[in-house]
């Protein structure tokens, strides 16, 4: 079976249909993350023009650097969920959209863990207060960056 690139089989990409869609979508901000990311890590080829057409996005350039330098980081091999939260939220144009992000992701994690037992020790009886304290001690912990991440 003879081995065959991908791209000479596939239609071109349409580069004005790819972004007028992500604008009428409001994912515009995520398309420019994820061709600034796959250019500068995977070297992939992106015409110019889109690039310049991108270029205002600044804060998805922003994220691109502060992932790019994240991903080599030899002391911090596993993200912390609040990073990645950041990132989400930072890549979302609405604020409704980072508010229900946000809301999920914390009722996604809202069973107690150890580092809630240890924060404040209760009988066994009265441990049905964890779901109640863990997401004062969540918005304690990251609250201001959150806060911070949504008025960008």
């Amino acid at each position: 079976m003879a081995c065959h690139s991908s791209s000479f089989y596939d239609p071109p990409l349409d580069w004005e249909r790819l972004l007028r869609q992500a604008q009428s979508l409001e994912c515009h901000r995520m398309l420019a993350l994820g061709l600034f990311l796959a250019k500068d890590l995977l070297e992939a080829q992106v015409p110019e023009k889109v690039l310049q057409v991108l270029g205002n996005e600044l804060v998805a350039q922003s994220l691109c650097r502060r992932i790019s330098h994240r991903l080599f980081l030899e002391q911090n091999i596993q993200t912390k969920a609040s990073e990645e939260l950041l990132v989400q939220l930072r890549v979302m144009p609405r604020l409704r959209d980072r508010i229900r992000y946000a809301l999920y992701f914390a009722l996604e994690r809202i069973e107690p863990n150890a580092k809630d037992r240890k924060t404040l020790r209760l009988p066994a009886f009265l441990s049905f207060f964890y779901y109640l304290m863990r997401p004062l001690r969540m918005v304690r912990e990251y609250g201001l960056d959150l806060w911070k991440s949504f008025l960008k």
